[in-house]
């Protein structure tokens, strides 16, 4: 079991987290609700992975250290505008290491490593590295 697994299981945790990190701008404040609930889980996920620990701090304080560590690795695109779950982003052409046949606009729905996950229409995912993606203006 991970040092913080039976802890990140309540989902009053998760409703913190998914407020503190909009508070620190890595949720956009109005993304629909499963897809900001998803966010939450995932940043939940990542921070039982973490190097933050409820034993040495109270959680809403490691909750905190660990946004502010994720904020310090904030994904740009490829003008250099931060990336945040719900956003609407262009990809481009695939290259040969992309499992996608054609460009597309998509939501971004994760962040795994490197890369952004990027929803297309047909509901298909695909994780593109963040400086190929453009934000999308519309």
């Amino acid at each position: 079991m991970q040092k913080n697994d039976r802890r990140t299981t309540n989902p009053y945790l998760t409703f913190l987290m998914i407020e503190l990190a909009r508070v620190n701008g890595l949720i956009k404040k109005d993304l629909e609700y499963d897809l900001t609930w998803e966010a939450g889980e995932d940043y939940i996920a990542e921070f039982g992975k973490s190097k933050f620990n409820f034993d040495t701090k109270g959680v809403y304080e490691c909750f905190e250290d660990f946004l502010k560590d994720k904020k310090t690795k904030i994904m740009k695109d490829s003008t250099g505008k931060e990336i945040k779950y719900g956003m609407t982003v262009d990809a481009p052409e695939p290259n040969d290491s992309d499992n996608y046949n054609y460009e597309f606009t998509g939501e971004v729905t994760g962040f795994h490593g490197e890369y952004v996950t990027v929803a297309d229409a047909d509901g298909d995912y695909f994780d593109i590295e963040p400086n190929r993606l453009t934000i999308s203006e519309d």
